[in-house]
């Protein structure tokens, strides 16, 4: 057992939250045909198992499209889904120019408080020059939003390795998928020649207040190398969506 403060362990947070920033790629999309969206948590209506984008890089899948009303953009991740399971890890921008500052934001899922249920409230920022504050996913802005987290337990695992894993101390060979799903009116979203930027990030916890308490149980318990990397480590995905009407 490694305790925080040890020069063993100590050594060993300081090299990998030196390597881990944030993971970054460029990805180019364009919905071929048109699908009935209808944004109530469950992606079935966008695919039956794998959604039709990756960055493997990120360990994301991911969709977008469009109607003539609404821009959609979904995501599934995998590999540790507990990531995208808390509040405030996926922040989703969008913008008919480049993401800036004052490009709409949404965060999801978001809680206000502790006794919030996950996945019924989002943060809204820029929306039309305005920051809103905490919004419930049904909303009189327009824009919706749905997810949950689906776990697995493998043969012979027991309750404490799904409490651990739920939690981000992920025990390896417990499986499962983290997903959501987020529609955006398109009168909120400037689109310069028929084209969107979108910029999916999943926050790391590399910066965060509980980084040391988080590596050093990780690294006691021996957990996976890429899984350490990974709960740490920012990534980014930036998509050109070229809108269909």
């Amino acid at each position: 057992m490694f305790r925080l403060g040890t020069k063993s362990t100590m050594k060993w947070l300081y090299a990998l939250l030196i390597l881990l920033c944030s993971i970054s790629t460029t990805c180019f999309a364009q919905s071929k045909e048109t699908r009935n969206i209808v944004i109530d948590g469950n992606l079935s209506d966008w695919a039956p198992d794998t959604l039709a984008l990756k960055d493997a890089k990120n360990y994301l899948e991911y969709d977008v499209t469009n109607d003539h009303e609404f821009l959609y953009v979904s995501l599934k991740r995998r590999f540790q889904p507990t990531k995208v399971a808390m509040s405030g890890r996926i922040v989703i921008e969008v913008d008919g120019k480049d993401i800036s500052k004052s490009s709409l934001q949404i965060t999801y899922p978001f809680t206000p408080t502790y006794t919030s249920t996950l996945w019924e409230f989002m943060l809204i920022k820029n929306l039309q020059a305005r920051s809103l504050d905490t919004v419930a996913i049904y909303n009189d802005y327009g824009i919706i939003a749905g997810g949950d987290l689906n776990l697995v337990l493998p043969p012979g695992a027991s309750k404490s390795d799904m409490a651990a894993f739920r939690y981000g101390f992920s025990a390896e060979g417990v499986k499962g998928v983290g997903f959501c799903e987020i529609g955006i009116p398109l009168k909120y979203i400037s689109k310069e020649n028929g084209k969107v930027k979108i910029r999916i990030t999943i926050a790391g916890d590399a910066n965060s207040s509980y980084a040391a308490t988080m590596a050093n149980a990780l690294r006691s318990m021996n957990a996976n190398p890429d899984l350490v990397k990974d709960q740490f480590t920012e990534s980014i995905t930036n998509i050109d969506y070229t809108l269909k009407y």
